[in-house]
């Protein structure tokens, strides 16, 4: 199209994720070099069927590019592969080239990743003396995979090293965590066993490695003493990883620019011969167990150097000139400002390199400065760019705050209109919906070069559209995190609408099915009346047979009104259910009489709806003659028989549609069956698990009932009806072994037979993983919203009073397990030693008591507290938070809205004191917490080192200071200045530990003034003298 520039398409997986940056940065410097635009399409590997991100791919087009560079290996193209074949029929006559992988008959551009993984393999054997190499591989289908797998076999059988299978790794995809999968294989499913099975890992990419040598830190084994590593790729994963991973370095950069250059050769109608880039380097670091990181150099000359990055031979020449300078004593020459001068803005390991290769000239004390100089730039250089990264991430932020309120797509206009250019994104077009076809004068300028970024809109794998970014910051994933925004912006306004649309809907539907509904309950009150009205007159019994019958299916009818007018309201389709455990029986002698059945195992239903689907079959019978409800237990189901005797069907239709659906929303089933006599509802529901909804075992074979004298007789003759054998399980016998010896189809026992003792069983039994998905028959009155509750109704009065201890520290959970067995004997106490393994145990058994270290492995005490807090069972649940840092005001803050709780230095209170402070914890009739007193505390830790008075602390609480001193002690059962004094004794006692500081210099750190009044106190809470505790401690 006239006017407008060359065009060029990048095609890549992404170009944010392991060496796409390079390729990226490569292509977009020779697109700029040489003033073509450039349009990036990153829209994810090619799999068997198309993914959503796949959607930019249709995109490219004769019209709106010249020609296109193809990333075959990052797509997941095998070379040869139809699958490759179709994706480059897709792009037509655009002419293309490919990269690390052929895409039709023309040949790629490839680096030589064979050679670079031999160089790994033989600086590990040669130099590091490791011959028992383990090998992760990338994806079967990505080439670069097989040329590496190749070069560590045949690098291996030149060593005359007999390769070994299990060392080998599957292959796994260029994920996350991929590594570590990979790793996890090696070590625990082949039971390999690091420094002795094998002494030497190599990985196809830096990434796997890097997550490997966590794996392996994570277990102890110690890298690279025990085990060397090289990964490959030299990306950013080898530079963070720790030790820093020594890679293979490939030129990814010179072969995207090297590709362009190609591309519009052949586009003016030059060759375009595939030829190979430089070949790689091997970048060393610690991970294999060299000292220090530099390229592996060879000794090329100072021009060859030059050459091999890309430095103009005059700047070449120019540096070369102003070091002789330098070096004859010529005072106006200054080579190491030069130097750096020169490097501004280049690549630092580049320039070290020129300047190593120029130190082979002499001169040696003069390039170190100069070294350093550029290595002093490059620093700044980096420190500019995270300050930039920073800036970018904030503004990205502020972009998703403001995407995150958009309604419509005016608003998501506008938003992006404001806060684009503030990310540096210059220009910017949106497609919603199904891609459509572009051309230039969509997207590209007449009056100057512009680079594109197009990315895929989705959520999870639903496209929703197509985003184009004229490029700005050179962060790939800055384009990822934007686009995922704005998809999740466009999802909301399609959601919006949605709801919108659909509220409209049941509207406008409930509207029209009151009105119906009460057209139709009109004559049908009608009829109800007329026929009253003639029964009352007296008629003959022909004629009140046939009005009793009127009469029933008027009633009948209304009936089903009025369910179909409640069922709307709620959206039947989209009822939630309120379960809890409930007794069927019940609701069976409500609905049907005193015809129910005998006693039956809770189950799990929804009351209400329940009753509801029971009286719509109840009502579908009519005035039968006669009507008989039985029940029995199928494991995993209890059946409900409703039959009636006498001829003719149940009226169907709407009502048992109702029933049905209600039924079926409980996880149930009802059919109907009839006979020459009658017929017969059979409703089942299924019985309650540890884990929801219990599952059938076509295996099982016996009936556990918890007892110790004779079992149920209802669970006995359940057993028999499922012809199961009866295992009786009492106090005394061994649950696991009982469990693993058989295959319970179900699990029974009665509340009223059982002892306090039997709640351990039933715990175990629920807890056991083999019996998730058994079901549990619970002859029980008592109710509840599950089987925990149910079982923890039969627990024992004294173990109700449960303690929860959440502390890091072994040493201290028993302490205070000892502390709360003085002051309740017989109560648990249990611990954990992180916040999700304490709120774990709340979840299963409320306390009436929690303990907690302020900091734990995960969390903070605060962070538990919060999380408790909309939890009505825990509103008013005493907490003890000891602190062995210093409390801050922040702290008294987040413990305001959990009144009972008290905050307060470790180790301050002794254990009777202690047990006290308890024991008014759990007082129910202890007022709530005062604030005041836990500013005092956190005044007192922040300032013991200095002079206190009285009055600074109740200024500080605003209190007056007898107040102080009154409700101090109350609270806390020691008097402020007790608690001040004990708080400077504990610090001491860590600095004596910890420091080699004199008496006197820690006796002024933590507020003491003179050193022989401070001996006096230390050794009348210890016991012995400063330097006596000191000596002792060590």
């Amino acid at each position: 199209m006239t006017g407008y520039r060359r065009a060029i398409g990048l095609v890549t997986a992404n170009i944010d994720l392991g060496v796409a940056p390079a390729v990226f940065s490569g292509v977009l410097a020779a697109a700029r070099r040489h003033d073509v635009d450039l349009i990036c399409f990153p829209g994810g590997e090619i799999g068997t069927a198309d993914q959503p991100a796949n959607a930019v791919y249709h995109l490219v087009t004769p019209g709106l590019v010249d020609g296109l560079i193809c990333w075959a290996s990052a797509l997941g193209l095998p070379e040869r592969h139809p699958r490759a074949e179709k994706f480059g029929r897709r792009f037509g006559r655009v002419p293309m080239v490919c990269l690390n992988g052929a895409i039709g008959a023309q040949r790629p551009l490839t680096l030589d990743s064979y050679q670079g993984m031999c160089k790994a393999i033989d600086h590990l054997i040669d130099v590091h003396d490791r011959r028992d190499l383990a090998f992760l591989q990338g994806p079967v289908r990505n080439p670069v995979t097989a040329d590496r797998l190749r070069a560590y076999h045949d690098t291996l059988d030149r060593y005359k090293i007999r390769p070994d299978r299990a060392l080998v790794s599957s292959p796994v995809e260029f994920r996350r965590d991929a590594g570590a999968a990979a790793m996890r294989v090696l070590l625990d499913a082949r039971g390999l066993e690091p420094g002795r099975d094998f002494t030497g890992l190599v990985a196809c990419s830096d990434f796997l490695a890097a997550e490997a040598i966590a794996v392996l830190t994570e277990r102890g084994v110690r890298v690279p003493e025990d085990v060397a590593v090289i990964g490959f790729n030299d990306s950013p994963e080898a530079r963070f990883c720790s030790p820093p991973l020594t890679s293979v370095s490939m030129p990814f950069a010179e072969l995207g620019g090297q590709a362009v250059e190609t591309l519009l050769s052949r586009l003016g109608g030059g060759p375009a011969r595939g030829r190979s880039a430089p070949v790689a380097e091997l970048v060393l670091r610690r991970s294999c167990g060299c000292a220090g990181e530099q390229p592996a150099r060879e000794c090329a000359g100072f021009s060859a150097t030059v050459r091999k990055h890309g430095i103009p031979a005059e700047i070449g020449r120019r540096l070369e000139t102003e070091f002789r300078a330098a070096l004859a004593g010529d005072s106006s020459a200054d080579f190491p400002a030069f130097a750096a001068k020169m490097a501004e803005g280049g690549d630092a390991d580049a320039w070290d390199e020129i300047l190593f290769a120029l130190d082979r000239e002499g001169g040696r004390e003069l390039i170190s400065q100069a070294r350093i100089a550029v290595a002093g730039n490059a620093r700044r250089l980096l420190e500019y760019e995270r300050w930039q990264a920073e800036q970018n991430a904030q503004r990205l932020r502020e972009t998703g705050v403001a995407l995150s309120s958009v309604v419509d797509e005016r608003d998501l206009t506008a938003v992006l209109a404001r806060q684009l250019p503030l990310l540096g994104v210059g220009d910017w077009k949106l497609s919603i919906g199904p891609a459509t076809v572009l051309t230039r004068s969509d997207v590209l300028h007449r009056d100057r070069r512009s680079t594109w970024i197009a990315v895929p809109l989705q959520v999870r794998d639903e496209p929703l559209g197509i985003g184009l970014f004229e490029a700005g910051p050179p962060d790939g994933g800055f384009y990822r995190a934007l686009g995922e925004q704005i998809s999740s912006a466009v999802q909301d306004i399609r959601l919006f609408r949605e709801v919108e649309a659909a509220e409209e809907a049941d509207s406008a539907k409930t509207s029209l099915l009151g009105k119906m509904t009460e057209e139709l309950r009109a004559p049908v009150e009608a009829i109800l009346r007329e026929s009253a009205g003639a029964l009352a007159a007296g008629p003959p019994p022909e004629v009140r047979d046939a009005l009793n019958r009127i009469t029933a299916g008027a009633e009948y009818q209304l009936g089903v009104l009025g369910d179909l007018l409640e069922l709307a309201d709620a959206e039947l389709d989209s009822l939630k259910l309120c379960a809890g455990l409930i007794d069927p029986r019940e609701l069976l002698a409500e609905v049907f009489g005193e015809q129910g059945p005998g006693r039956l195992p809770l189950i799990e239903a929804d009351g209400q709806r329940l009753r509801q689907a029971l009286l719509t079959l109840s009502r579908s019978l009519g005035h039968r003659a006669r009507r008989t409800v039985e029940a029995d237990v199928l494991p995993p189901h209890l059946r409900i028989r409703i039959s009636y005797e006498g001829t003719g069907t149940p009226r169907g239709g709407l009502g048992l549609s109702i029933a049905r659906r209600l039924i079926a929303l409980h996880n149930g089933s009802l059919r109907f069956e009839t006979g020459s006599a009658g017929g017969t509802f059979h409703l089942f529901l299924p019985l309650p698990g540890p884990r929801g909804r219990a599952l059938p075992d076509e295996a099982a074979d016996s009936l556990l009932c918890v007892a110790d004298g004779p079992a149920p007789e209802e669970a006995v003759a359940a057993a028999g009806l499922a012809g199961l054998s009866v295992l009786k399980l009492g106090t005394g016998d061994d649950v696991a072994a009982v469990v693993d010896e058989n295959r319970p189809a179900a699990v029974a026992w009665d509340t009223t037979a059982l002892r306090p003792e039997h709640w351990a069983v039933l715990r175990q039994l629920h807890d056991h993983p083999k019996l998730r998905r058994t079901p549990f028959l619970a002859y029980a009155a008592a109710h509840g919203r599950d089987l925990h509750e149910v079982i923890a109704a039969v627990r024992p009065v004294e173990l109700a009073g449960l303690a929860v201890i959440a502390d890091p520290d072994p040493r201290a959970q028993a302490g205070t397990q000892q502390l709360i067995a003085q002051l309740r004997p017989g109560h648990l106490a249990l611990t954990a030693p992180d916040g999700a393994t304490a709120l774990s145990l709340i979840g299963h058994d409320v306390p009436n008591l929690l303990i907690l270290s302020r900091q734990l492995r995960d969390m903070d005490a605060f962070d538990v507290l919060e999380r408790l807090h909309g939890d009505a069972r825990l509103s008013d649940l005493p907490a003890l938070v000891l602190s062995g840092d210093e409390l801050t005001y922040d702290d008294v803050r987040r413990a305001a809205p959990h009144a009972r709780t008290v905050l307060l230095g470790k180790g301050i209170l002794s254990d009777a004191e202690t047990i006290t402070l308890l024991r008014r914890l759990l007082d129910p009739k202890r007022p709530p917490n005062r604030q005041e007193v836990q500013r005092a505390v956190v005044y007192l830790h922040q300032n013991y080192q200095h002079q206190i008075t009285r009055r600074q602390v109740a200024k500080a609480a605003e209190m007056s200071e007898d107040y102080l001193s009154r409700r101090f002690h109350r609270e806390l059962c020691v008097s402020p200045w007790e608690y001040l004094t004990r708080l400077r004794i504990a610090r001491a006692k860590e600095r004596l530990q910890e420091t080699d500081d004199s008496i006197q210099a820690i006796a002024r750190q933590v507020g003491f003034h003179d050193r022989a009044y401070f001996s006096r106190i230390f050794r009348k809470h210890t016991g012995v003298p400063p330097q006596s505790f000191r000596c002792l401690r060590r």
